[in-house]
């Protein structure tokens, strides 16, 4: 009975990999605000019937600039969110232990943002 009892208490604070997980969710959504910029100016121009008939032209291809910086930050936020997530899944062994939602969210944005670049 003792030695239950200390293996539960033997991690009592959050050790380096909680603390990993945390803010490799911050850095992940600090790349996803900056990746929504990225997406701002770099995407292509969404054309209204007013201005396809008073304009000859739209821009209709990603800024050269912008959009392979989008498309680096979105394949960094996947990496970054499957890392953490790994992390996270090797880390859970407990009852008490969580899985980070915020890595799964950060996943599946990365996901929507590189399936728009590609596909559209």
């Amino acid at each position: 009975m003792a030695e239950e009892q200390q293996k539960k208490e033997k991690r009592v604070c959050p050790d380096i990999w909680c603390k990993s997980i945390k803010w490799i969710s911050i850095l992940g959504w600090i790349l996803l605000f900056i990746s929504m910029m990225l997406f701002h100016f770099g995407r292509p121009h969404v054309t209204t019937g007013f201005e396809q008939k008073v304009l000859a032209q739209a821009k209709e291809e990603w800024n050269p600039f912008y959009g392979p910086l989008f498309l680096s930050t979105m394949f960094l936020i996947l990496y970054i969110s499957l890392t953490g997530f790994l992390i996270n899944k090797k880390r859970h062994k407990r009852k008490e232990d969580r899985y980070n939602i915020s890595l799964l969210f950060l996943f599946i944005f990365s996901l929507m943002g590189l399936s728009y670049y590609f596909f559209n």
